[in-house]
């Protein structure tokens, strides 16, 4: 898949999710759309940690079209969040310390189990494991 396979990709969906594991370029890529609100996960670190995965929904609420990105996302799902399509990064573009490497596996896990649950049912997920340039 190259950039603009990606942007036709979330053009073709209103609410979109992008989640991967540390240092696979989401907020990059994510940044590389321009006809909607991005909501970068990050943004939310500050708070406590149960509040990290239920802030994206608030101010996803009243939002008809967003890109949400982040390695809290798959968390955000779990609590809820609508989305018509998720997109995963599969691979780390840097060396990952243990803590991120535990992240890594943590989003494949909570991903697979929203996956399959009602909350995610009928949801398409797709796994890009390669590298997007950006010109």
């Amino acid at each position: 898949m190259n950039l603009d396979d990606y942007i036709e990709l979330v053009e073709g969906y209103k609410k979109v999710a992008l989640t991967g594991p540390p240092k696979s370029g989401k907020t990059t890529l994510a940044n590389e759309i321009k006809d909607r609100p991005i909501i970068h996960t990050d943004d939310y670190a500050h708070l406590a940690w149960k509040d990290q995965a239920t802030a994206p929904l608030v101010k996803t609420a009243t939002l008809d079209k967003f890109l949400i990105e982040g390695v809290q996302v798959p968390r955000a799902l779990r609590k809820g969040l609508e989305i018509q399509i998720v997109i995963c990064l599969g691979m780390s573009l840097e060396p990952l310390n243990t803590y991120q490497a535990g992240t890594a596996k943590s989003i494949r896990t909570i991903l697979t189990e929203w996956s399959r649950s009602s909350l995610g049912e009928g949801v398409p997920i797709v796994y890009l494991n390669q590298a997007i340039p950006i010109p």
